[in-house]
């Protein structure tokens, strides 16, 4: 990968997450050479743990960026008219998928991380907050009367379908398995929602 000089901070960040991403060691040098600065600047983009620091701002840029993605498609089945539960069961068979093995593991490498790297740990509960407060408003977007507290709560629940699901389903679920995990889970959802819209417009 071969990053313009001048992207500064963010390019630094995007390159380590490539290495991280590849289960590879992160060489400062190696880095700078692929952004195409010297590697005195890595530490003055990154003055308080300079190697330390832009490893835990790659994990975080890593696990903010996957579970986004997830989010954003979850919006969309939720914000798209028609039969919204099919939409998340493919949502969750996708999410599922031996396929995903990379983002599996960025994941749980990410969240591994947080025990050894403080500035890791600080990182990814930044990513997290923004992910759940990021939902959670455009959650009262599809809906404007949902109050703030039920939002995060939707928010948080949901947040278990990127990352809960990730964590615990590995290459070892048969393929029925996923399918009833699936099945289940839009049902859930589902009907989670709809009880929080039923709060918002009783039945008379």
């Amino acid at each position: 990968m071969t990053i313009k000089r001048g992207d500064g901070r963010q390019a630094l960040i995007e390159a380590t997450a490539a290495v991280l991403s590849r289960g590879q060691d992160v060489q400062i040098k190696e880095i700078a050479e692929t952004v195409g600065v010297s590697h005195t600047l890595v530490y003055r983009h990154f003055p308080e743990g300079g190697k330390d620091e832009l490893v835990a701002e790659a994990y975080g840029h890593l696990f903010k960026g996957v579970a986004q993605s997830d989010f954003d498609r979850l919006f969309t089945a939720l914000k798209a008219p028609g039969p919204t539960r099919d939409r998340i069961r493919d949502l969750v068979l996708a999410v599922l998928s031996p396929r995903r093995a990379d983002v599996r593991w960025a994941r749980l490498e990410a969240l591994v991380q947080t025990r050894m790297n403080p500035y890791v740990a600080e990182r990814i509960e930044g990513a997290r907050q923004a992910l759940i407060q990021g939902f959670a408003d455009r959650l009262r977007e599809i809906e404007p009367g949902l109050p703030a507290d039920t939002a995060v709560g939707l928010s948080l629940i949901s947040q278990a379908l990127p990352l809960g699901i990730t964590a615990i389903g590995g290459p070892g679920l048969t393929r029925q398995q996923r399918e009833t995990v699936a099945e289940l889970w839009a049902d859930a959802m589902v009907h989670l929602f709809d009880r929080a819209r039923a709060d918002v417009h009783p039945t008379p």
